[in-house]
């Protein structure tokens, strides 16, 4: 079996749903966009993978599907897509351990931009709402990347493919955004972006009352035609008693973060969430 063949059958064997190569050369277009942009989202990203890995010959990229939960009337929420990126991260690593065994380097979940890869490789589109959708799986998808020196050749070698035709004439992300933070062009405000006002509290004001989930927000994917095909599923019950906002008030905080990672289950980020979540709901 080629060695190709052999990554890709692993990485569907760890639950991966889509994998792909890419010509780990330097990002320039999304490096310009990020220093026109005056504010820090890129501080710690670096646009050159060879930068973080020399000697890199191929980035694996790879795409972990999901379901999104469906939300219950008077209860908290949070969204699918972070249990499934922390899955992912895990994943991702478990795949690195297999190109080691072979004889490969191979660092994964490098501190790159993984959207221009997707695009570069062929494997899905940007969006306007700023992700990227995946064939039929949607944008429903944790994205990871590992960089090795196997030689792997790429998929496909694609320049600033731009939106597809089904988004070309599209705005419904635009126009479901609560507080205008699509411009629907790709680009995304995130000092108006709900999924990331929560991450950094304290939320303005004026966005306080929008919030009943915990962490992330959804509704530009909920909306977005490119998941059609993708239904929702129940929280699972175990997931469902760790959110209970009691427990989440009471500092109950460090039992989700086998489920969404450490870093989103920060003590200070979830209490802050709680506290919105519960107020809007009216469980104060």
């Amino acid at each position: 079996m080629l060695m190709k063949d052999a990554l890709f059958t692993r990485a569907r064997a760890l639950g991966f749903g889509r994998a792909a190569v890419a010509d780990p050369r330097p990002m320039n277009r999304w490096l310009q966009a990020a220093q026109a942009d005056p504010r820090p989202n890129w501080a710690n990203i670096c646009f050159d993978p060879n930068s973080i890995m020399p000697g890199a010959r191929a980035a694996v990229v790879l795409a972990y599907p999901y379901r999104p939960y469906g939300r219950r009337a008077g209860e908290p929420w949070l969204d699918a897509y972070y249990v499934a990126s922390n899955t992912a991260h895990e994943r991702a690593k478990e795949l690195a351990e297999w190109l080691l065994n072979q004889g490969y380097s191979a660092l994964p979940s490098p501190s790159i931009p993984y959207k221009p890869l997707v695009e570069r490789c062929g494997l899905g589109r940007y969006g306007k709402n700023g992700v990227v959708a995946v064939g039929e799986l949607g944008s429903r998808v944790a994205l990871q990347v590992i960089l090795t020196d196997a030689p792997l050749t790429p998929d496909a070698d694609l320049d600033n493919p731009g939106f597809s035709d089904e988004c070309k004439s599209c705005r419904a992300c635009a126009v479901a955004c609560p507080t205008g933070a699509l411009e629907a062009d790709g680009r995304v405000d995130m000092d108006l972006c709900l999924r990331a006002l929560v991450r950094t509290p304290p939320v303005p004001e004026p966005y306080r009352h929008l919030f009943t989930s915990l962490l992330g927000c959804d509704l530009c994917q909920r909306h977005c035609p490119r998941n059609r095909a993708v239904v929702d599923i129940d929280m699972p019950d175990e997931l469902m008693r760790l959110i209970r906002l009691d427990r989440l008030l009471a500092g109950e905080i460090e039992p989700l973060s086998p489920w969404v990672g450490a870093n989103n289950a920060r003590k200070g980020r979830v209490l802050s969430a709680a506290a919105l979540v519960a107020a809007n709901l009216k469980r104060l």
